[in-house]
């Protein structure tokens, strides 16, 4: 969710919302035009990003395939003609010359992580709107403390190495595992004897063509103490699988199969830092 969203959805559905960090300018597109009125009542004049001073709000042209949103300074309230006629309404945004860099910077990409303990108190109060009871807010304070103090954040997943010219667990021996799993003549005891002699090579494995195939047919049928030993191997690069095309499938198997506490917070503690 963008900082525009966490501000404005709170007065009216969204459909989408864009930022033109050139312009020093950003959108906010609602569903109705009741919703845009309103959240333009309350917030024109408003800082509503520390430190960029007050926003200057106004209504847009709803966007559409053949035209970009473009400020209206005409336009700061819809005639009734204009107001029946919205589909949708969309907010233009943009700052006072003097906080133009700094409303820019506020409205870009970066992530919300860097802004989270300035918008504390607000998020707190939409997840009251939303239903959330008082003795709920501790928990939910804590996690937003522990995210706005993670430093860890990584730019980039990596990518998948080339696979080992060495592997033991070649294309026509994983051909006969899975075979074997899917036709129920591997018993409990030999496939998870399978994991255990595979797991050397099974973080490489869970991003091949058949290797992720086999992986998740040992995650699916192993005891949690061989799905323990497996997900130690995988867990450093569960990113990267998550993202490759073979991997992919497998990385949803273990998440969707891994349900106990140490499981949970491994991959957790992995996937962090990408997030």
């Amino acid at each position: 969710m963008s900082s525009l969203d966490a501000i404005f959805n709170r007065y009216g559905s969204i459909e989408s919302t864009r930022v033109l960090t050139h312009k020093n300018c950003g959108f906010v597109n609602f569903d109705s035009a009741e919703h845009a009125v309103r959240a333009r009542q309350l917030l024109n004049g408003k800082e509503i990003f520390p430190g960029a001073g007050p926003v200057r709000i106004g209504f847009a042209k709803a966007p559409t395939a053949s035209s970009a949103m473009t400020p209206n300074e005409n336009t700061m309230t819809p005639s009734p003609a204009e107001y029946d006629n919205l589909a949708a309404a969309s907010l233009a945004l943009a700052g006072d010359a003097d906080a133009e860099q700094t409303l820019a910077s506020q409205l870009s990409t970066a992530p919300m992580i860097d802004r989270l303990g300035e918008l504390e108190s607000e998020i707190l109060q939409i997840v009251l709107d939303f239903g959330a009871h008082q003795q709920e807010l501790h928990t939910i304070s804590n996690n937003l403390h522990s995210a706005a103090t993670y430093r860890r954040i990584e730019k980039e997943i990596p990518t998948i190495p080339e696979p080992s010219p060495t592997r033991v667990y070649d294309a026509p021996r994983l051909r006969d595992i899975r075979k074997r799993i899917d036709n129920g003549t591997c018993g409990l005891q030999e496939i998870e004897q399978i994991a255990i002699d595979m797991l050397p090579e099974i973080a490489e494995l869970a991003s091949d063509y058949l290797g992720n195939t086999v992986v998740q047919k040992l995650f699916e049928f192993c005891s949690e103490e061989i799905k323990d030993q497996m997900l130690a191997q995988i867990a450093p690069h569960l990113a990267e699988v998550g993202v490759h095309k073979n991997g992919t499938w497998a990385a949803q198997k273990i998440i969707d199969v891994c349900k106990t506490e140490p499981q949970i917070q491994l991959i957790v503690e992995h996937l962090r830092p990408y997030t």
